[in-house]
């Protein structure tokens, strides 16, 4: 036999990285004995819970989440005014590179952008963080002259977009000043 039970408190047992939308630790039930939950996870995948209603456990649960990365397109162009060829490697003048991001399923806004490099030398920012409309730019600085190829990667954990690659020709200053 099974009882309703009106506005009690019913909790659940989330894994990390689980938690629950508002921050609520415990929900009552509705005038059909229902509780109902709202979770978000910045990582998908298939995760178990259990709901616990006074000394009573439910069953495991599985609740999974899909990647918010399905429908992103990342791009890397260089800054309409910025050259990406015969930029001196002094450490001063900077090659700069837009970062786009879209996505038809997840916010743009805050989310951290790698850059791969070809070969070590070119000093990147660490901290790359879209804007509210998906877009970053960033300088780029060396004093190591050659040619450096740039990817962008976002990644939500599990599931990563890469943008195209972007070239750039750095060149000793004194070449630049012999031409």
């Amino acid at each position: 036999m099974l009882f309703l039970v009106r506005e009690h408190a019913v909790t659940l047992s989330l894994p990390a990285g689980i938690t629950q939308v508002g921050g609520e630790h415990a929900v009552s039930t509705d005038e059909n004995g229902n509780a109902i939950f709202a979770l978000i996870s910045s990582t998908p995948g298939s995760y178990v819970i259990t709901a616990h209603a006074g000394s009573q456990m439910s069953t495991e649960l599985t609740v999974t989440f899909a990647s918010n990365m399905t429908g992103a397109s990342l791009s890397l162009t260089p800054e309409s005014s910025s050259l990406i060829s015969n930029i001196p490697a002094n450490g001063k003048d900077a090659a700069v590179l837009d970062v786009q991001l879209t996505n038809t399923n997840a916010s743009v806004n805050g989310q951290k952008i790698q850059l791969i490099t070809s070969s070590e030398g070119l000093s990147v920012p660490t901290n790359i963080v879209t804007d509210s409309t998906g877009h970053v730019s960033v300088p780029l600085t060396t004093v190591k002259a050659g040619e450096y190829t740039v990817t962008a990667r976002v990644t939500d954990g599990s599931h990563s977009v890469e943008s195209g690659s972007v070239k750039l020709m750095l060149l000793c200053p004194m070449l630049l000043l012999q031409n």
